[in-house]
């Protein structure tokens, strides 16, 4: 597990009201790349990432 430069999304694909920051994150590899945005897009942190770090 490594710590990443936070990312969120909002296409419709995916779970938009939490950031990613942990490259092991399952929900976060479900984004593609060109649906990622750099930050926190001020949302609350993946409850996923807490458990994977």
């Amino acid at each position: 597990m490594a710590k990443v430069s936070p990312y969120h999304t909002y296409s419709p694909e995916y779970p938009r009201e939490v950031y990613h920051d942990k490259d092991t994150c399952p929900e976060g590899k479900r984004i593609k790349p060109e649906h990622k945005q750099d930050g926190t897009g001020g949302k609350h942190h993946c409850k996923e990432c807490d458990k994977v770090g």
